[in-house]
This record gives C-alpha cells, sequence and structure tokens, in this order.
C-alpha cells in the first residue's frame, strides 16, 4: 500500500543480508510495475557493506535514528530486526522504538538463539538489555502485535562468527516468506514447507560438486599462503554474493581489504544501494569490472587468484585474463560445457536442472531461479574463504585467531575464544 513498507535491519552479515533481500524483492515488484516498499539498515550505512563499522552496532540510538528517518510519513511499517545471536544494541533500540510506536509498526525479532539467552549485558550509554527488550516484545507477541523468529540451527561452524549458517538461515527464511506474499498478491497457491525443503534439495545438488570446490578451495589457500590476493568477478546478484563474502573476512580472519575483493558488471549501478557511488571514499570502494581492470589486473601474479561467478557462459572475461599469470576459476550454473576449460584452472559448475521441480512446478523454479543461484555461490563461496583462512593458518580448531579487538561484540567474542583456547590446552595435558 502507498503508505507501507517492509524494512529489514542488522549489523554487518545481517545488514548485508538485509540490502540484498530488500533489492531483490524490489526488483520483482519493479518488474511487475508495483510499488517498491522494501528498505534496508545496515549499521554503519552503506559503507558497511563494503567494510567492518563496529562503532554503529553497539549504538541504539543511532539504529533509533536510522529507523525514524527511513520512515518519516509511512503509517504501516513491517519492521523485521536481524540478530543472530539476539544480541546487536543497533537492533535492540530499533526494536524498543517500534514497540512504543506499536500503532505504526509490526516489530518482528529474527535471530538465531533461544528467547532466555539473549545477551543480558548493560547496553552501554542505554538503560536495558538485550534481553529486557526481548521479553517487551513478548509480551506484544502474547497480544498479536509482534512476532519472533528464533530457529535454534546450533553452533557456528568458526566460533564467534554468524557468516555461515546463520546468515543461510536469514536467506532462506526471509526468502520464503517473501516468495510466498508475492504469490499471494498474484493469486498464486504456496507452499511454504516445499518451498522450504527446495533448498535442502539444492544443497544437496551443491554438494554433489565436493571435488570441484575442494580444488578451489585449496587453489584459494595456495594465494593467500603465497601472500596472493583472491577477486571475485560477478555478475548480477551473484556478483553481490562476492562482495559480501569479501567484506567479511577482515573482521572474521583478520584478513587485509587486498586480501579478498569483489567486483560486479556496472559496479554501482547494478548494486542500486540508497547512497548511490561510494567510489570517491578509497580505493576499496572501487567495484566495477572496468576498475578492477584498471587498478588490480596490472598487478596480479601467479600467486593470485580470479573467480568469475558467471550467471551464463556469456559472460566470458576470462578474455581480460587470458594476457595474465593469476590463476582463474570459475562458478558457474548449467553451463559447463559451453566454457573454454583450457582457460581456466578450476570450473564449479551447479546443475539446476537436477533440482526435482514437484510440488512447486516448473514456473516456480523458472521465476525464482536467481534466489538459488545465489545461495549456491553464497555457500561455495563461504566454503572457500572459510577453508582458504584455514590452510593459512588463521583458525585454530574451530576458533578465529587475528582478531581485532575493539568495540563490545569483538570484546566477548574474543573472551569466548581465550576461553575455549584454555579449555582445550586443560584437556589436552588432563
Amino acid at each position: 500500500k502507498p503508505d507501507g513498507m517492509i524494512v529489514l535491519s542488522g549489523c554487518g552479515t545481517s545488514g548485508r543480508i538485509a540490502f540484498l533481500i530488500a533489492r531483490n524483492f524490489n526488483e520483482v515488484l519493479r518488474n511487475s510495475g508495483r510499488e517498491q516498499c522494501f528498505r534496508y539498515l545496515i549499521a554503519g550505512r552503506d559503507k558497511a557493506l563494503f567494510t567492518s563499522q563496529e562503532a554503529p552496532e553497539d549504538d541504539p540510538q543511532c539504529g533509533i535514528e536510522m529507523l525514524k528517518e527511513a520512515t518519516t510519513g509511512r503509517n504501516r511499517v513491517l519492521f523485521i530486526g536481524i540478530t543472530c545471536g539476539l544480541s546487536a544494541p543497533f537492533v535492540a533500540g530499533q526494536l524498543y522504538y517500534c514497540m512504543e510506536n506499536i500503532n505504526i509498526f509490526t516489530p518482528v525479532l529474527l535471530g538465531f538463539n533461544p528467547c532466555n539467552l539473549a545477551r543480558n549485558i548493560k547496553i552501554e550509554k542505554w538503560d536495558k538489555t538485550f534481553l529486557q527488550v526481548v521479553g517487551l516484545l513478548e509480551n506484544q507477541v502474547t497480544e498479536h502485535k509482534a512476532y519472533i523468529l528464533n530457529p535454534v540451527v546450533g553452533p557456528e561452524q568458526i566460533t564467534g562468527s554468524s557468516r555461515m549458517k546463520s546468515g543461510t538461515a536469514t536467506k532462506i527464511l526471509l526468502e520464503t516468506i517473501f516468495v510466498s506474499c508475492i504469490k499471494a498478491t498474484e493469486n498464486i497457491p504456496s507452499n511454504i514447507e516445499a518451498h522450504l525443503k527446495s533448498y535442502q534439495d539444492l544443497c544437496e545438488v551443491v554438494y554433489k560438486e565436493t571435488s570441484s570446490i575442494s580444488k578451489l578451495v585449496q587453489l584459494a589457500g595456495d594465494s593467500l599462503k603465497a601472500g596472493g590476493s583472491i577477486s571475485y568477478i560477478g555478475w548480477d546478484s551473484l556478483g553481490v554474493m562476492g562482495m559480501i563474502d569479501a567484506s567479511e573476512c577482515p573482521p572474521t580472519y583478520g584478513a587485509s581489504l587486498s586480501d579478498i575483493r569483489g567486483f560486479v558488471d556496472s559496479g554501482y549501478k547494478l548494486l542500486n544501494n540508497q547512497e548511490g557511488d561510494l567510489s570517491p571514499m578509497g580505493k576499496y570502494y572501487r567495484i566495477s569490472i572496468e576498475e578492477f581492470q584498471s587498478d588490480v589486473l596490472p598487478s596480479l601474479k601467479e600467486s593470485d587468484l580470479v573467480i568469475l561467478l558467471m550467471k551464463d557462459e556469456s559472460c566470458a572475461v576470462a578474455d581480460i585474463l587470458s594476457n595474465s599469470t593469476c590463476k582463474k576459476a570459475c562458478i558457474c550454473f548449467n553451463s559447463e560445457e559451453k566454457i573454454q576449460r583450457d582457460r581456466l584452472d578450476c570450473i564449479v559448475s551447479v546443475d539446476l536442472y537436477s533440482l526435482t521441480t514437484e510440488p512447486l512446478g516448473n514456473q516456480h523454479y523458472k521465476s525464482w531461479a536467481q534466489l538459488y543461484k545465489e545461495l549456491s555461490t553464497k555457500w561455495i563461496l563461504n566454503a572457500v574463504t572459510t577453508g582458504a583462512h584455514i590452510l593459512k593458518g588463521k583458525v585454530y580448531q574451530n576458533i578465529m585467531v587475528d582478531l581485532k579487538v575493539r568495540y563490545e561484540n569483538r570484546i566477548l567474542r574474543t573472551y569466548l575464544c581465550e576461553i575455549k583456547n584454555i579449555e582445550y590446552k586443560i584437556d589436552t595435558i588432563a
């Protein structure tokens, strides 16, 4: 409706997934001639799409002010605050503001902890803990004025990082909800259980490529160990997935901003972010393929790796890499036989045609194929950068060992990692 809005908000990975979902579904609405009603908020604003901006994550008032700014003049707002551990002060402030204005807002908390395990530590410069906000929200839930979505997906593979399991679960849940909503507006029956099951089927399809993914992980690890870099070059939202994966590596593994970077066809025009072209802010905000060619390509060495994220076989950017000594790989869908194998060191080809079409039907997969390509790409890239940093020695067991301790959330993660490290040493001695 003209006065309605759907706001997705989060910090770090959660905020980037919020951006991706809002971008995708606004495009669906635009292509069908309807008003675009999705809006994303990310702590640190659009800079945080590329680099970690941790100070705003710990500031509930910052979250409130950004929400006020985004919803001015709106009378019906569905607010979904994403915080995987039920801990982000930025989101806590927004949820509280929604409850203070419940006649306008319908607040939804999306996370992956039981409510009683929400962070119960006083938030700096605020008079509440996240647990107290959850308690207030639960009261609204009983009156059907708010909602809490918190399936427990289990611990992350890398302690303290929510970029893998929780990030994937966020994408799956929000896509399932909004695809069903879009279908409802078009009088198309939806099957939520079958939609969720389709992601499990997709996972099995991706796992069939374990051998080629393992080869790609090894190539990436060899590059980082040799002091080289990894560059993603992508088209459509697959390029966005590459940028998101790259942005998560510095705060998770202590990687430099040059170690892993993402570039997209048409740059900010494709990204369609709220603040527009950020390239004047510095070289790490230069994200187009043309800027890759001018800034990065001339200095690539044999120790560097370029991974193409291809929407189809026509994206033959391998031509611009033909004279480079760097390693070259690609991730593609249904088109391996059309790719020039002799020009690439590794190909990961995911066969989406093998997905079972029933009971959702062929039209569902045709209409929403890009969502499945995105998730496949996310899984593969998460495996590549996680595996590469493990090979480089940035992970001890499942603990991050190269954290930069600056803000509250990182300090708490570091304490947790140190405690686990001490426990392990005690067990070993015993």
